[in-house]
């Protein structure tokens, strides 16, 4: 387990589509979490902070999170990002198929459990929590102050669906919601985690936002 690691929150777009920063203090590596909507601006932050973006993390293909088009307005996302910066792109293996316009041999076909390094102590687990696509993934971290922390992508959409264990209609499962709604709970229950939802605006009013960060 790491002695640091810094995360960083950036609100990003017009949706309250939260991107992650997360780095290896001793390797100043450091991984983005579904960059979209302001993927200059994502690359500077890391830049300014002493970090080079070495990994691409995919909680799920839709275009808020991956970037592309979406009610007939076009988002920046991982292909501009891979014009900038050359990193892999880690998404679960039953969606690779759905990131158009990059690159074959950069992407990263991933599973459950699978832990991903930056050079370092630092490590990054994938948790498959299906049902809001089938292949969505949500990310387990442990911050040396801060603890463990579940960064859950859209598995609940916002913290009234979580409380509740409601089902968004755009969800393609609900009998896998209801099921990665229990994994994430027993992991959160092992680890004493807390639980970030990544479009509850009113949670992340409560937190740390870009420039200050986790530790």
């Amino acid at each position: 387990m790491a002695d640091t690691l810094y995360l960083k929150q950036m609100e990003c777009g017009p949706m309250q589509n939260y991107v992650y920063l997360i780095g290896d203090p001793a390797t100043r590596q450091a991984a983005v979490v579904d960059p979209a909507w302001e993927v200059e601006r994502i690359v500077q932050t890391a830049q300014q902070d002493g970090y080079t973006l070495t990994k691409v993390l995919i909680t799920h293909t839709h275009q808020d999170h991956t970037g592309g088009e979406i009610f007939g307005h076009y988002i920046p996302g991982v292909v501009e990002l891979l014009e900038l910066i050359d990193v892999p792109v880690y998404v679960h293996k039953t969606e690779t198929h759905i990131l158009k316009n990059i690159p074959p041999s950069s992407k990263v076909s991933t599973e459950n459990n699978q832990v991903i390094a930056l050079g370092g102590d630092v490590q990054i687990t994938l948790l498959h929590t299906p049902g809001h696509t089938p292949g969505h993934e949500s990310l387990l971290v442990h911050l040396p102050k801060t603890g463990w922390l579940v960064l859950s992508g859209d598995a609940a959409h916002f913290k009234d669906n979580w409380d509740n264990k409601r089902v968004a209609s755009m969800n393609t499962s609900a009998d896998q919601t209801q099921a990665s709604y229990q994994k994430i709970a027993d992991v959160m229950a092992q680890k004493k985690a807390a639980l970030w939802i990544n479009h509850d605006l009113q949670q992340s009013q409560g937190q740390k936002h870009a420039p200050q960060f986790y530790d």
